[in-house]
């Protein structure tokens, strides 16, 4: 599964930004896939993910008034869970 969070600000940011999430039961997380801000790939970035790979943070850059970020990765699902119906609700702060 690839997940994408998408963080913007109309006033802009006084500083660096930290992104944090937890994931879902059965969830854990396994590579970037990349960080974009509006259209120009991000390279001073890294994801700092917890041991059990349920969770990470990650500090981005400053953003000026109007600027986005994307931020997409991958997850992989436990066995148990495929084929099975599910919602996933991570939370990003």
């Amino acid at each position: 599964m690839i997940y994408e969070i998408k963080v913007s600000s109309t006033e802009g940011t006084k500083g660096p930004i930290t992104i944090t999430d937890q994931m879902s039961a059965g969830l854990t997380f396994k590579e970037s896939v990349g960080i974009w801000k509006g259209n120009n790939r991000v390279n001073n970035a890294s994801f700092n993910v917890a041991n059990d790979k349920r969770s990470f943070s990650l500090t981005l850059p400053e953003m000026a008034a109007g600027e986005t970020y994307r931020v997409r990765y991958k997850c992989s699902a436990d066995i148990n869970l495929l084929g099975a119906d599910m919602t996933a609700q991570n939370t990003a702060t």
